[in-house]
């Protein structure tokens, strides 16, 4: 085989390739290894691929019940405040008056309190218990409340007068219905509430009188219980 010049140039550049590439290969097969660097792995914190973020949108839409009221979220709990409970505090007692000298006052208050007479007050219908007494609301545990509102009569001044209301409930029986309450009941003339000054039987049955505390005269005639109406167990002023 003839040599050539051209074909000796060729073959140097060929040789001079494979040189540069044993040359690469050495330097991969040669090069340290550095074994603190953790390689991640599948499920590891360190794989972003395995990494998800939850996209779903969150609902800041206020939530309101049946009657358009905030309906509080679950988390976190809506925490309810406790009822008021009754203060430390009491009245003078009569025990306590009757200690007191009030002449010092003058000769009109010699015989005070000795005066002072006892009058019927309306039952305790509602308890202690029954009545919750929040910072912005009192709720009080009463079976099928009505509200009321009165007439300008002034057959009633001071207890009620025309621009207050109450709440009352129907007595279910006589039973329901003591000396001392103040009860609405149906005449011939209209309707009523006055305080009962006075229950009683007759051949008739059951009936009870009444009065209105500025009236100076009682109610004409015998009420009897299917002319009652409701009874008042609180006035709201």
């Amino acid at each position: 085989m003839k040599i050539t010049k051209k074909l000796v140039a060729v073959m140097l550049m060929v040789v001079f390739a494979l040189g540069a590439a044993a040359g690469a290969i050495g330097a991969n097969f040669t090069a340290p290894v550095q074994d603190n660097v953790p390689v991640p792995v599948p499920g590891d914190s360190a794989s972003l691929a395995d990494v998800t973020v939850d996209e779903t949108p969150v609902d800041n839409t206020p939530q309101i019940d049946e009657d358009n009221e905030p309906v509080c979220p679950t988390v976190p709990v809506c925490p309810e405040p406790e009822p008021q409970t009754v203060p430390d505090y009491r009245e003078i007692s009569m025990s306590e008056l009757q200690g007191i000298d009030f002449s010092v006052f003058g000769p009109e208050y010699s015989k005070f309190p000795e005066v002072i007479p006892e009058r019927d007050s309306p039952g305790d219908y509602i308890k202690e218990y029954q009545i919750h007494v929040y910072p912005d609301k009192v709720i009080i545990d009463v079976q099928s409340p009505i509200l009321a509102a009165f007439a300008d009569t002034n057959s009633m001044d001071p207890v009620f007068d025309a621009q207050h209301n109450a709440i009352e409930i129907v007595p279910k029986s006589t039973a329901d219905v003591r000396v001392g309450d103040i009860v609405s009941y149906k005449s011939d003339y209209g309707n009523i509430i006055h305080r009962v000054k006075e229950i009683g039987q007759d051949e008739n049955g059951w009936y009870a009188i009444f009065q209105g505390d500025n009236n100076p005269v009682p109610d004409p005639g015998r009420i009897r219980f299917e002319q009652i109406q409701r009874k008042a167990i609180a006035f709201i002023y």
